[in-house]
C-alpha cells in the first residue's frame, strides 16, 4: 500500500530491523529476544560491514581494493578465532553470512558497472531472510538492482508464493527423508541398503535447495524480480547440465567474477584450453571458498580427503564433459 517511491526505502529499513531481530537470538529457550546480544552483535556486523562497504566504494584501483579487503578479512579472521562470548560468535556468524561471497560480487559490479547508491548497498548486503539460513543464494548486485518492479507486481508477487511453497514443500520432504528414509553407512549391508542411503544423501541437497526458494520467494514478495535459483536438477542429462541447473546463482557468481574473466585472458593460448584450464579454477575456487566458509562458522577448515575427492571429481566430470560439448558442438 505504499507509494512506489517510498517501497525501496521501506525494504532497506525493514531489512535492517529484520536482521536486528535475528541477532538478538537468545541463549535462554523461554526468551523470545535478546536486547543485550541484538546491540552487541549489531554494533560489530555493521561497524565491520560499513567498513567493507567503504573498501569497495574507495576511488583506488580494484587490485588495490581486492587487497585491502584481503587484509580486512585476514584481521576480521584473528578476531573471530580469539574472541569470546555468545553475542561475538553471533555477530561473527551473520558478518560471513552477509558478506562473505556478496561482497565478490560487489566489488566486481561497483568496478566493472556502476557506484551505487548508499541505499543499494545497504539493502544488498543486510537482507534480513539472509541474517538466518547461512547458506543464502549468491545474489547478483547488477540484478538486484535491476530487477526491482522489473515486470508486473503481481506477476512477481505471485511467483514469490509459488516459490515459497515450493520451498517450504522441499523441505517437508527433506524432514520425512531424515526420519524414514535416511540410513547411517555403518548399517548398510545390502544392495538395498546402498541405495537407500545414496537416495537419501542425495535429498539431503533439499536443506539447500529448499532455503533458497523460500528466502529468493520472500524477496519477490518485496518487488524483486529475480531469477529462480534451482532448475528441475533432478532431470539434468550431464554434469556440466547439472552444474547449469544447481544452485545458478551460485554458478553465475563463479561463471561472472572468476571464469570469464581467466577464460578471456588465456583464450591466446587456445579455445579448448582456456575453457578447460578456467572451469578447472572454477572448481578450486568453490573448494577452497567452501573451506573457508566452514572455518568461519566452526574455527575449523575440515580439510578432509572426502571433500576434496568430491570437488575434483564433480570438477573433473564437468570439464570432460565442456571438452565433449566444444567438439561436438
Amino acid at each position: 500500500f505504499l507509494p512506489a517511491s517510498w517501497r525501496a526505502w521501506a525494504f532497506t529499513i525493514l531489512s535492517l530491523l529484520g536482521v536486528g531481530f535475528m541477532l538478538g537470538e537468545p541463549q535462554q529457550p523461554w526468551r523470545v529476544w535478546d536486547p543485550d546480544v541484538a546491540f552487541s552483535s549489531a554494533a560489530i556486523v555493521g561497524g565491520l560491514g560499513l567498513l567493507l562497504i567503504g573498501i569497495c566504494l574507495l576511488r583506488i584501483g580494484f587490485w588495490q581494493r581486492a587487497t585491502l579487503l584481503v587484509l580486512a578479512a585476514v584481521g576480521i579472521g584473528v578476531l573471530r578465532a580469539r574472541s569470546h562470548g555468545f553475542a561475538v560468535e553471533r555477530a561473527g556468524y551473520v558478518l560471513a553470512a552477509l558478506f562473505m561471497t556478496r561482497t565478490m560480487i560487489f566489488l566486481y559490479d561497483v568496478s566493472t558497472w556502476r557506484r551505487p547508491t548508499f541505499r543499494e548497498a545497504v539493502s544488498y548486503f543486510f537482507l534480513a531472510p539472509n541474517a538466518g539460513p547461512y547458506n543464502f543464494p549468491n545474489l547478483d548486485f547488477k540484478t538486484f538492482c535491476r530487477s526491482h518492479y522489473a515486470a508486473d507486481a503481481l506477476m512477481i508477487y505471485q511467483r514469490g508464493v509459488r516459490w515459497m511453497a515450493r520451498g517450504i514443500l522441499q523441505l517437508v520432504i527433506l524432514d520425512w527423508s531424515a526420519r524414514h528414509v535416511a540410513i547411517r553407512l555403518d548399517a548398510v549391508q545390502t544392495g538395498r541398503d546402498i541405495i537407500q542411503y545414496l537416495l537419501s544423501n542425495y535429498l539431503s541437497y533439499l536443506q539447500i535447495s529448499g532455503t533458497a526458494h523460500l528466502a529468493i520467494g520472500i524477496l519477490l514478495l518485496f518487488g524483486f524480480n529475480l531469477p529462480e535459483t534451482h532448475h528441475r536438477y533432478v532431470l539434468a542429462s550431464s554434469f556440466t547440465d547439472f552444474w547449469r541447473r544447481v544452485n545458478i546463482y551460485w554458478k553465475d557468481f563463479m561463471q561472472k567474477v572468476f571464469y570469464m574473466p581467466t577464460f578471456f585472458h588465456l583464450r591466446k593460448f587456445g579455445h579448448e584450453r582456456a575453457l578447460v584450464l578456467a572451469t578447472a579454477w572454477v572448481f578450486v575456487v568453490s573448494w577452497a571458498i567452501h573451506l573457508w566458509g566452514t572455518w568461519w562458522l566452526t574455527l575449523n577448515p575440515r580439510l578432509t580427503l572426502s571433500n576434496t575427492i568430491f570437488w575434483a571429481s564433480i570438477g573433473t566430470f564437468v570439464v570432460i564433459n565442456v571438452v565433449w560439448e566444444h567438439r561436438r558442438g
